[in-house]
């Protein structure tokens, strides 16, 4: 008798611990937030001198529905829709104290891919990307770049500004 009193004791202590557990609970609208930058020198495959701005942030979704396969090119995500890509980075020159957008030959998107979960649910992840830039055209010293992506069912997250980036001077590492 004494083992099922403490049974039904752990039972119902088990039952309070876990009802403490708050499930967070966040928007289906993608959130990103900045992490980081680093600023590495290096050598491109014909030994040119190039500049790799290694870009890190914070992603939250609340479905989770974030990423595209490589079979998502019909409908919203056919290569001629605006929705193909589903990250978005616009680069900024400083010149005196103001920042101009950079026009650029190439696209400056991504398609980042799917993320793959058990279940359908918020997800938490981090995003790398690296971003080249050819020393040789460089005519500024100061960037930043603004990032926004987008989730399947087309959702915009907010728009994100990094800190002005140094590119002239070495290996950096800009944080949040």
């Amino acid at each position: 008798m004494r083992q099922f009193y403490m049974l039904i004791c752990v039972f119902f202590a088990s039952i309070l611990v876990f009802s403490c557990i708050e499930i967070e609970d966040y928007p289906d609208i993608p959130d990103i937030s900045f992490k980081e930058v680093l600023v590495k020198d290096s050598l491109d495959k014909l030994d040119n001198r190039t500049i790799i701005n290694r870009i890190r942030f914070h992603l939250i979704d609340g479905d989770g529905d974030v990423g595209y396969t490589q079979k998502d090119t019909l409908g919203a995500f056919h290569r001629d829709s605006p929705f193909y890509y589903n990250l978005f980075v616009d680069l900024y020159k400083k010149k005196k104290n103001k920042y101009l957008r950079v026009e650029l030959d190439s696209i400056s998107a991504y398609r980042i891919p799917k993320i793959k979960q058990q279940k359908k649910r918020a997800l938490k992840a981090e995003i790398q990307i690296d971003y080249f830039h050819d020393f040789a055209s460089l005519k500024f010293d100061t960037v930043r770049y603004e990032l926004y992506m987008y989730d399947r069912a087309l959702n915009q997250s907010n728009i994100i500004v990094t800190p002005d980036i140094p590119l002239l001077c070495g290996d950096t590492l800009i944080k949040n």
